[in-house]
């Protein structure tokens, strides 16, 4: 099963990822500019942006939905521990639903030309929005860039584990616990 949420950190943040997947994670944010599907409290965010990335763009609608009742009230949470952890000049927090900012996000003041080198999925975890995430998140990423899911495998959840394999049918090319992680190459023109 995914993990369990725990609390993490001194000042209230909460997670559900392993400390093996956010090692993992901050290696592959350094000196990249990352976008970030699912705030929550805010604490891949915070850590990413700590351990070197460029910029962290993190978009949450952070309101209870079918795979997250938690929700309520992290947005004014996030943004406290993006200050709190000194990181809020390097971490824009857009509250807003995945399926309606992905679409529009290249080129708007958000992220200007759009294009991240770390797309990082853990927001609605149905079936249908972790494929639309999946499949906009090949589309933001630069070429030699990363997409990674959380809550993948065997110890994942069942509907992310079968809208990554359906986006990424040969399976993910790195595996750290509960974290899917597949390197886009270059795309024919």
């Amino acid at each position: 099963m995914s993990h369990p949420w725990r609390d993490v950190g001194d000042h209230g943040m909460r997670t559900s990822i392993s400390p093996a997947e956010i090692t993992a994670l901050c290696g592959l944010a350094y000196q990249r500019d990352v976008l970030e599907v699912g705030t929550a409290w805010g604490y891949a965010a915070v850590m990413m942006a700590q351990k070197g990335a460029r910029h962290v763009t993190t978009v949450d609608p952070h309101l209870p939905h079918d795979s997250n009742e938690l929700a309520t009230g992290t947005c004014q949470a996030a943004q406290q521990m993006m200050n709190y952890y000194g990181v809020a000049d390097r971490v824009t927090i857009i509250q807003e639903r995945a399926d309606e900012i992905l679409p529009r996000m290249r080129g708007n003041i958000y992220a200007p030309g759009a294009l991240f080198d770390l797309v990082f999925v853990d927001g609605d975890h149905t079936v249908a929005a972790t494929m639309h995430d999946l499949l906009w998140g090949l589309w933001l990423v630069r070429d030699g860039g990363f997409v990674a899911c959380h809550d993948y495998g065997p110890d994942g959840l069942p509907s992310v584990t079968e809208a990554f394999d359906e986006v990424f049918p040969a399976g993910p090319s790195i595996q750290v616990d509960t974290l899917g992680i597949m390197q886009v190459w270059p795309r024919d023109a």
